[in-house]
């Protein structure tokens, strides 16, 4: 965190971002797989349990590469669309239990099999998977988000959204604003970046930062997707200038929180915390190694 460079601010609308870049690392290029590269190979599924269960999904990864995915990626299909409640890494001819929340109200039949839907979703609702799994951890020692919680913001979102959802589903509101979404994509020069810090509507919304730009890359579409929707919900709310020592301070807050260390879904470890009005999540293969990737997020109240 400490050998991090700040970029000159990207405004794309009222999405303002800080690339960030790093002095270390900027040749790590391990051949991980995301969820996307892994189904679209053929060789990465995930599934419903034997017995469906809102909560908990399988993951099965028959190929010969490990597979990494991060907090508020959307899997669609099966009983009802799903998202991934926090990063998991799987390791080469593995199968494991994915945590997960339901952001699709109205439908629980189908098949068993998903499939990518190419989205994570938008900062707020990560945030809220984040500040709610925190919970379930400490009481539980589970990844387990509050599910009511989850399906209100889904729900105010669509309705702010003026999206019709026959069944409450996060995913037709990325269908719905796919072109204003894309809008925001559009001319976006990141290369070498390792992450973004971002602002909308006046406020701090998000810091993704990934251990390298190679593994950046990989997510950038996808996260960036996310960060759009959260800037169209905030589109009445003009966007100001917001100036370096802003990310600075955000950047010095994550350094001094205190992390609590837990066992990670697949292989390695998990580390959160919450203070200096942040929430906190990073994952590390191996504690002795960088945070394979870091989110940031305002804190909330639930």
């Amino acid at each position: 965190m400490k050998k991090i460079e700040i970029g000159e601010p990207v405004f794309q609308r009222n999405l303002l971002m800080y690339p960030l870049y790093r002095k270390d690392n900027g040749d790590f290029k391990e051949n991980i797989k995301t969820i996307d590269e892994a189904y679209n190979e053929g060789f990465g599924k995930f599934e419903e349990l034997k017995e469906p269960s809102v909560n908990k999904i399988i993951f099965k990864n028959s190929g010969s590469f490990p597979v990494f995915a991060i907090d508020g990626e959307e899997v669609i299909g099966a009983f009802q669309n799903r998202v991934i409640n926090t990063a998991f890494f799987s390791e080469p001819n593995t199968v494991i239990e994915v945590p997960v929340s339901c952001v699709e109200e109205r439908r629980w039949e189908g098949g068993r099999s998903f499939s990518s839907s190419g989205v994570a979703l938008y900062p707020s609702l990560r945030a809220i998977l984040l500040k709610t799994t925190n919970k379930s951890l400490s009481l539980n020692k589970t990844y387990y988000s509050d599910q009511s919680i989850v399906w209100k913001s889904v729900k105010n979102t669509l309705s702010s959204l003026k999206i019709t959802s026959g069944t409450l589903s996060i995913h037709d509101a990325f269908k719905g604003y796919e072109s204003q979404i894309e809008w925001y994509l559009e001319n976006l020069d990141l290369s070498d970046v390792s992450g973004l810090v971002a602002f909308a509507g006046d406020k701090f919304i998000c810091m993704d930062l990934f251990v390298s730009p190679y593994i950046f890359e990989k997510f950038k579409k996808k996260i960036l997707r996310g960060y759009a929707l959260d800037a169209i919900l905030l589109r009445d709310r003009p966007t100001d200038f917001i100036n370096k020592d802003k990310v600075k301070e955000i950047i010095e807050k994550v350094i001094r929180i205190k992390m609590k260390k837990f066992n990670g879904v697949g292989k390695g470890i998990e580390y959160r915390g919450e203070g200096e009005s942040l929430i906190v999540r990073g994952f590390k293969k191996k504690e002795e190694e960088d945070f394979l990737h870091l989110a940031v997020f305002p804190d909330i109240k639930l």
